[in-house]
């Protein structure tokens, strides 16, 4: 059967990841490279919303290593969006050329969309538990998404400015993250998430992108290298109540030598945590589904319903 091979890419404020994937004339889809890397582009960001030298550069390092990769594997490059630290900073358009030039040109996208997508991601390949209505939740770098509706289709959606980096820049001076900090943190995120939507029945509760990928993973005991095996997992609230009391307790030195812990994502996973808690808290939700999916997935869905 013939295919095309199709990549789409997705930076985000923390993240950037890359999807090279083969597309069968019936729509399957085979992943060739899953690829995630952390750049940190929101670093200093949010508090002025200008991007910074440093991190624009580290970030459009990766962008063109990655667009040699799509290329190696003979793929064509059939979207590439930039989220949270671009939407709000003034000097986008200067990060936006620096894409442009290694060859990726990326667009902005919405906060809605990127909502949109995300649900659209996990309504491809909803988890195994069986429910009326989804909740899907994306916590970023810069903002978090929370959608709700069924496989037929969202019924509502929230982009809110709340992230793991933009929060921890606010509120964590030093680590171990004390419990005043850890409360000021969930009262932050609860905040942010009171008028968020919230299920109208029975639901499932997922959870995509690198914080809930990564709780999987350490309360799993999942090498980095193999996080694809936290598609399908589940986590308790209980869990992730655990989760962040331990993470909060840790030195930064601590937390990279943990299994299933990307280094470089050490310093934001403790308010990435506060945020799935206080999220599942909103939504009343007693378990999350993990989705290793997100924004990169909905994207290949859209282009290829749009070929």
């Amino acid at each position: 059967m013939p295919t095309r091979r199709l990549a789409t890419l997705d930076v985000g404020s923390n993240t950037v990841l890359l999807l090279v994937a083969d597309v069968a004339e019936d729509g399957t889809i085979t992943p060739v490279l899953d690829h995630a890397e952390i750049t940190r582009l929101g670093e200093k960001a949010f508090e002025d919303h200008e991007l910074k030298q440093e991190p624009m550069a580290r970030t459009i390092g990766v962008l063109s290593d990655l667009k040699q990769r799509v290329e190696a594997l003979d793929a064509r490059l059939v979207d590439a969006v930039a989220t949270s630290a671009v939407r709000e900073a003034t000097n986008s358009n200067s990060f936006l050329l620096m894409a442009k030039a290694v060859g990726v040109p990326l667009r902005v996208l919405p906060g809605d969309d990127e909502a949109t997508l995300s649900f659209l991601s996990v309504a491809m390949e909803p988890p195994v538990v069986k429910s009326d209505e989804l909740v899907v939740i994306d916590i970023g770098g810069g903002s978090t998404e929370i959608v709700t509706g069924t496989l037929e289709g969202l019924a509502a959606r929230a982009s809110i400015p709340l992230g793991a980096v933009r929060l921890t820049e606010s509120l964590v001076q030093r680590h171990p993250v004390s419990r005043e900090v850890l409360g000021e943190m969930r009262g932050a995120a609860r905040l942010q998430l009171k008028n968020a939507p919230r299920p109208t029945g029975d639901f499932a509760f997922v959870g995509v992108a690198g914080t809930v990928t990564t709780l999987a993973a350490i309360h799993h005991e999942i090498p980095i290298f193999d996080v694809q095996r936290t598609h399908n997992l589940s986590l308790a609230m209980s869990d992730v109540e655990s989760l962040l009391d331990r993470l909060a307790r840790l030195s930064l030195d601590d937390r990279r030598a943990l299994t299933g812990l990307d280094p470089k994502r050490a310093d934001v996973i403790v308010a990435g945590t506060a945020i799935l808690l206080e999220a599942m808290a909103h939504t009343g939700a007693d378990t999350c589904w993990v989705s290793d999916r997100g924004v990169r997935w909905g994207l290949l869905r859209r282009a290829i319903a749009n070929a």
